[in-house]
């Protein structure tokens, strides 16, 4: 452990031995992690990467940890956090570069005060910008593809830039290349009236509150929505609205939100993605694919 530390730290790494992840992840469960890498540049990230796959180090990049949920016994390997690479820019001709650990947010409002219209969809949507384009994050009918115009990703030990038009995005799925990691990517925005965006971000922000548990520990969506019906509602007409196992529970206010009501464990978690799982597929015939990821 010492030697993986020493390791990191001199390719440009703060770590953190034996970290309990649930102090990470946004819903608050999850073992413990062998390290926690903190890369502080793109060139240590690369570094990163290749020295842990060099090594046979089993390892997962995690931003801001709003959609992942880690088991209760931990992870036998290395986290690389993209916490520290926070940096984007807005360039001239209407697009903004952002660095994979940029939180989503804060491109938004910076974009929006610049007069520039694109993300307006993204309101309240957590994380960074590279777990959004990983995911295609999307919202209020807007997705996070729509604006991509370039990623540049790690791959086979060096940096590619790739265009948006040799992605393949759909639906809570960036396209990005297998075995890939994103470092940042380049978004394409269009000019706006930032008082109309402003008030579009407000109002969005306003829904959120009303219609999903904002105030408790989450990791967002459960289910991806199938085709037919939203998850939500599904979850509800099958009764899981309320339901839970442990602290873990469907959220009264948007059943495909899984709460933590204090303590809960990952276990908790997935015993309740497995019983709604069970019930849409008796009920109503439909297989609930999931959107939280799990290591």
């Amino acid at each position: 452990m010492k030697r993986l530390a020493a390791e990191l730290e001199k390719l440009g790494c703060e770590t953190v031995s034996d970290f309990r992840m649930s102090s990470y992840t946004a819903m608050r469960v999850g073992g413990r992690a062998r390290i926690v890498a903190y890369p502080q540049t793109r060139a240590a990230l690369c570094g990163t990467l290749a020295f842990l796959r060099t090594e046979s180090v089993p390892f997962e990049v995690l931003g801001g940890g709003t959609n992942t949920i880690v088991k209760d016994s931990g992870f036998d390997g290395a986290i690389v956090s993209t916490s520290r690479l926070k940096g984007f820019e807005i360039k001239p001709g209407f697009s903004v570069t952002a660095d994979c650990g940029a939180p989503l947010s804060a491109v938004m409002n910076a974009t929006t005060r610049a007069g520039l219209s694109g993300l307006e969809f993204a309101a309240g949507i957590p994380g960074t910008v590279g777990g959004a384009v990983f995911m295609n994050a999307g919202a209020c009918g807007g997705e996070t593809a729509e604006v991509v115009e370039s990623v540049v990703v790690w791959q086979d030990g060096k940096e590619h830039e790739i265009g948006a038009g040799e992605l393949s995005p759909a639906y809570r799925h960036g396209g990005l290349p297998p075995d890939s990691v994103l470092l940042g990517a380049r978004l394409r925005l269009v000019v706006g009236d930032a008082l109309k965006s402003r008030a579009a971000i407000k109002k969005s922000l306003e829904h959120r509150k009303q219609t999903q548990p904002v105030s408790e520990a989450n990791t967002g969506s459960i289910f991806k929505n199938p085709r037919s019906v939203a998850a939500g509602r599904l979850l509800e007409e099958i009764g899981m609205k309320l339901f839970s196992v442990g602290a873990a529970e469907f959220s009264g206010v948007h059943a495909n939100f899984i709460v933590n009501k204090g303590g809960a464990k990952t276990s908790d978690v997935l015993k309740l993605i497995k019983i709604a799982r069970v019930k849409a597929l008796e009920k109503k015939g439909l297989y609930l694919e999931t959107e939280v990821c799990v290591i």
